[in-house]
């Protein structure tokens, strides 16, 4: 396993049971077989990937947010906020018709099943190489 990818199952080793943790544990192994794209896979042969492989990915801090309101766009606008890629559902505006928008924690907690039918709905595993 390379450093990435030891980084990024440490940053989840916090993972919950159930399908969502089996998921994960599967995807984790898949990439650890797999690892990056490299140039040698046609997908990717102009991306040099090598550079991310390298970092050490690390929460973004909290932080706080002034004067929110100057950038409405109107009545009927719905408004989503994200403050360093965290989403600040205080600061959001409620979407309609049941539309969900929130952090996987939260989806988990208030919506399980609709996180277990459309987490992995699209994943396609394929051999890269």
């Amino acid at each position: 396993m390379t450093d990435f990818t030891q980084s990024l199952r440490d940053r989840f080793a916090r993972s919950e049971g159930g399908p969502l943790g089996l998921l994960r544990e599967a995807a984790f192994a898949r990439f650890a077989k797999l690892g990056l794209p490299t140039t040698q896979d046609e997908d990717w042969k102009y991306t040099s990937l090598a550079p991310l492989a390298q970092m050490r990915f690390e929460p973004a801090p909290e932080a706080t947010v002034r004067d929110i309101g100057r950038w409405t766009l109107g009545d009927g606008a719905i408004r989503l906020v994200f403050v360093n890629g965290r989403y600040r559902p205080e600061l959001s505006s409620r979407a309609p018709g049941g539309a969900f928008a929130g952090s996987l924690a939260v989806a988990l907690a208030e919506r399980p099943e609709l996180v277990e039918r459309e987490l992995a709905r699209h994943a396609t595993i394929r051999a890269m190489r």
